[in-house]
Parts: C-alpha cells; structure tokens; sequence
C-alpha cells in the first residue's frame, strides 16, 4: 500500500468516525437571524436553552427585552456586523441559576 492509499484510509477513517460529533454539534446549534429565533421572552426574560448554541447573524434588536444565557453559547461571525439590540434598562446578557 502506498503512502498517498494509507492518508486516504486515515483521513476517510477519521471523517467518519467524527461525523456523528459534527451532526450533533449542528443539532445543537440554533442560528438567529430574527428575534423570533429565540426562546420567547416571559416578563422581558429571553431564557436560552443551556445546550444550545445560539448563532447570532446580523444586529437582533430584542426590544425592551434581555437574555438569561442559562449557560448557553453565544457566537458571532462578523465583528461589527453581528450582535444584539436592546432597550432594556441594565444588562443586556445576563446569567442567573446557572449550575
């Protein structure tokens, strides 16, 4: 077996023995180009899902409302380009009850 076979083999090999992590990975991954991609907001709490990570693309403007990241992720692409808007007096990202 030649050198460039053996790479072949080790690369297939590593590819599918990762894909069950790279599909639960993107399972997991909410991407959020509207506020209505968020949980709804109960008394102006956005509360994240803890398992979730939440891909921001574009300004989200939240109204008067803030986020509880619960332990959840928060990602962003495009500095300048992506983030959150909101008219909520305090913090807008918060973290409450987190175990």
């Amino acid at each position: 077996m030649n050198l460039f076979n053996k790479i072949l083999k080790i690369t297939v090999l590593l590819f599918i023995t990762a894909l069950p992590v790279v599909l639960n990975a993107q399972s997991n991954v909410v991407v959020v180009d509207q506020m209505m991609n968020f949980p709804d907001p109960v008394e102006n709490e956005i509360k994240l899902e803890a398992d979730k990570v939440y891909k921001i693309q574009g300004i989200i403007d939240i109204g008067d409302n803030y986020i509880n990241t619960n332990g959840a992720s928060l990602i962003g692409n495009a500095g300048g380009k992506d983030g959150i808007l909101s008219r909520v007096k305090g913090a807008v990202l918060r973290s409450q009850d987190v175990m």
